[in-house]
């Protein structure tokens, strides 16, 4: 049977849904996030990618659990990350990437040939709500050019709110 309930979370609004209340009443409900599992859990994840120096990402539909992004895996679509994708372009690919596997999603459930496959805990990495670059975003000259270069672009969410904070310089007195 199908789902009786879905839900789309954007990791770049801690906002859009209260996970702990919303886990609990759809335990077992589709979910999609757009963030790769189990690497990338938790929120502001696209951004942590970049930060990180990742070279691919992507979404994952899994089913809902009580605990935040911790489901079966049912689909995942990976994609190669570009040079100078910021947040804002890596989210709209991911937003394209749910959207396109939603249907084939959906005709697997219909016709009982989807998978559920556990997560690997032990490859799992989370980001929290308050979790945020180092030294408050400061670009420290010590750090290489593609570094400096990666959380800068991680950082840049176009129009919409930024979460984590703004690249930052701090000359010396």
């Amino acid at each position: 049977a199908l789902p009786s309930f879905l839900l789309i979370s954007d990791p770049t609004d801690a906002s859009v849904v209260s996970w702990r209340r919303t886990a609990q009443e759809a335990a077992g409900r589709l979910w999609t996030t757009l963030l790769t599992l189990p690497r990338y859990a938790g929120l502001y994840t696209p951004a942590w990618a970049l930060m990180n120096g990742e070279t691919s990402y992507g979404i994952t539909w899994h089913v809902m659990t009580a605990g935040a992004d911790l489901g079966d895996v049912l689909k995942q679509r990976l994609f190669d990350i570009a040079p100078g994708e910021t947040s804002l372009t890596l989210n709209t690919k991911c937003f394209e990437a749910a959207m396109g596997s939603f249907a084939e999603l959906v005709d697997e459930l219909a016709a009982n040939r989807s998978t559920r496959l556990p997560q690997d805990l032990s490859k799992r990495t989370y980001f929290g709500r308050h979790e945020r670059p180092i030294a408050a975003c400061t670009l420290g000259w010590n750090k290489s050019a593609v570094e400096l270069d990666a959380l800068v672009r991680a950082l840049d969410f176009g129009r919409y709110p930024n979460p984590l904070g703004l690249a930052t310089v701090h000359r010396a007195n």
